[in-house]
């Protein structure tokens, strides 16, 4: 259905993403937003941090995107950003 949606060619009629064989890949995409909170009688939240909080108090696990959260945090306490010197010259270089 998603195919259908997007436009899109299925999977095994898609050429490859990485190389020119084939053609085109002729992908699409098909993005559905639906706000949680319309669902969950007002406690998405309230749900999804005791399922946050049960995954992350299990040894080794983690959820995806807070050690950016927490470096973006440090950046603003900090009030810099760190940038690799190779990267900021190669931007710097781009921009003459």
């Amino acid at each position: 259905m998603s195919s259908l949606m997007s436009g899109a060619q299925p999977g095994s009629t898609m050429s490859p993403f990485a190389t020119d064989a084939g053609g085109p890949c002729n992908s699409g995409q098909f993005f559905l937003a639906i706000d949680p909170e319309g669902f969950s009688a007002g406690l998405f939240a309230d749900r999804f941090a005791t399922l946050a909080g049960s995954i992350t108090a299990q040894e080794g696990t983690r959820l995806p995107g807070l050690s950016r959260l927490a470096t973006r945090q440090e950046s603003l306490a900090r009030g810099t950003i760190e940038v690799d010197r190779e990267l900021l010259k190669r931007v710097r270089d781009c921009t003459r």
